[in-house]
Protein backbone atom coordinates (compact mmCIF):
# COMPACT_ATOMS: atom_id res chain seq x y z
CA UNK A 1 0.00 0.00 0.00
CA UNK A 2 1.42 3.38 -1.00
CA UNK A 3 -1.01 5.92 0.42
CA UNK A 4 -3.63 5.96 3.15
CA UNK A 5 -6.12 8.81 3.01
CA UNK A 6 -7.35 9.24 6.59
CA UNK A 7 -10.60 11.06 7.31
CA UNK A 8 -11.73 11.49 10.92
CA UNK A 9 -15.37 12.51 11.29
CA UNK A 10 -17.79 13.27 14.11
CA UNK A 11 -21.53 13.56 13.37
CA UNK A 12 -21.18 15.39 10.04
CA UNK A 13 -22.72 12.90 7.64
CA UNK A 14 -23.78 15.49 5.05
CA UNK A 15 -20.32 17.07 4.92
CA UNK A 16 -18.67 13.64 4.83
CA UNK A 17 -20.86 12.64 1.89
CA UNK A 18 -19.86 15.73 -0.11
CA UNK A 19 -16.21 15.24 0.82
CA UNK A 20 -16.19 11.59 -0.27
CA UNK A 21 -17.95 12.51 -3.52
CA UNK A 22 -15.18 14.99 -4.30
CA UNK A 23 -12.56 12.39 -3.44
CA UNK A 24 -14.22 9.85 -5.73
CA UNK A 25 -13.94 12.38 -8.57
CA UNK A 26 -10.16 12.43 -7.97
CA UNK A 27 -9.89 8.62 -8.39
CA UNK A 28 -8.37 6.45 -9.62
CA UNK A 29 -4.68 7.18 -9.22
CA UNK A 30 -2.48 6.10 -12.12
CA UNK A 31 0.02 3.97 -10.23
CA UNK A 32 -0.35 4.33 -6.47
CA UNK A 33 -2.13 1.76 -4.35
CA UNK A 34 -4.49 3.85 -2.21
CA UNK A 35 -6.83 3.11 0.67
CA UNK A 36 -9.29 5.46 2.37
CA UNK A 37 -9.77 5.11 6.13
CA UNK A 38 -12.85 6.82 7.53
CA UNK A 39 -12.72 7.07 11.31
CA UNK A 40 -16.16 7.37 12.91
CA UNK A 41 -15.26 9.35 16.01
CA UNK A 42 -18.03 8.84 18.56
CA UNK A 43 -20.57 9.23 15.76
CA UNK A 44 -24.27 9.03 16.44
CA UNK A 45 -25.54 10.12 13.05
CA UNK A 46 -25.65 8.54 9.57
CA UNK A 47 -21.89 8.87 8.93
CA UNK A 48 -21.39 5.09 8.90
CA UNK A 49 -24.11 4.62 6.29
CA UNK A 50 -22.63 7.41 4.17
CA UNK A 51 -19.15 5.86 4.26
CA UNK A 52 -20.47 2.40 3.47
CA UNK A 53 -22.51 3.73 0.54
CA UNK A 54 -19.46 5.58 -0.83
CA UNK A 55 -17.44 2.34 -0.60
CA UNK A 56 -18.95 1.48 -3.98
CA UNK A 57 -16.83 4.31 -5.46
CA UNK A 58 -13.76 4.26 -3.19
CA UNK A 59 -11.58 1.68 -1.41
CA UNK A 60 -12.94 2.62 2.01
CA UNK A 61 -12.26 0.96 5.33
CA UNK A 62 -14.59 2.24 8.06
CA UNK A 63 -13.37 2.08 11.63
CA UNK A 64 -14.95 3.23 14.86
CA UNK A 65 -13.23 5.20 17.61
CA UNK A 66 -15.67 5.49 20.52
CA UNK A 67 -13.55 8.02 22.45
CA UNK A 68 -14.43 11.51 21.26
CA UNK A 69 -11.60 13.76 20.18
CA UNK A 70 -9.48 14.34 17.11
CA UNK A 71 -6.34 12.90 18.70
CA UNK A 72 -8.12 9.62 19.44
CA UNK A 73 -9.46 9.50 15.88
CA UNK A 74 -6.07 10.20 14.32
CA UNK A 75 -4.36 7.60 16.49
CA UNK A 76 -6.97 5.04 15.42
CA UNK A 77 -6.31 5.93 11.77
CA UNK A 78 -2.56 5.50 12.21
CA UNK A 79 -3.09 2.08 13.80
CA UNK A 80 -5.22 1.00 10.83
CA UNK A 81 -3.26 2.63 7.99
CA UNK A 82 -1.34 0.33 5.68
CA UNK A 83 0.15 3.04 3.45
CA UNK A 84 3.76 4.20 3.44
CA UNK A 85 2.31 7.74 3.48
CA UNK A 86 -0.79 9.13 5.19
CA UNK A 87 -2.76 12.04 3.76
CA UNK A 88 -5.03 13.69 6.32
CA UNK A 89 -8.34 15.14 5.14
CA UNK A 90 -10.99 16.89 7.19
CA UNK A 91 -14.58 15.84 6.62
CA UNK A 92 -15.56 19.36 5.53
CA UNK A 93 -13.14 19.80 2.62
CA UNK A 94 -13.72 19.25 -1.06
CA UNK A 95 -10.70 18.06 -3.00
CA UNK A 96 -10.00 19.18 -6.57
CA UNK A 97 -10.07 16.50 -9.28
CA UNK A 98 -6.27 16.71 -9.57
CA UNK A 99 -5.61 16.47 -5.83
CA UNK A 100 -4.71 12.79 -5.70
CA UNK A 101 -2.65 12.99 -8.89
CA UNK A 102 -0.59 15.85 -7.40
CA UNK A 103 0.29 13.69 -4.39
CA UNK A 104 1.06 10.77 -6.67
CA UNK A 105 3.53 12.91 -8.64
CA UNK A 106 5.14 14.19 -5.42
CA UNK A 107 5.49 10.69 -3.94
CA UNK A 108 7.01 9.34 -7.14
CA UNK A 109 9.44 12.27 -7.39
CA UNK A 110 10.46 12.18 -3.71
CA UNK A 111 9.92 8.64 -2.34
CA UNK A 112 12.18 9.32 0.66
CA UNK A 113 10.31 12.43 1.79
CA UNK A 114 8.87 12.45 5.29
CA UNK A 115 6.24 15.14 4.71
CA UNK A 116 4.23 16.66 1.88
CA UNK A 117 1.91 19.65 2.29
CA UNK A 118 -0.70 21.23 0.19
Amino acid sequence: MDLTIAIPTHDRADLLDAMLASLAAAFPPRRLAVEVVVVLNACGDASAAVAERRAADLPIAVITEPRAGLSHARNAAVETARGRFIAWLDDDVLVAPGWLRAYEVAIEAHPGAALFGG
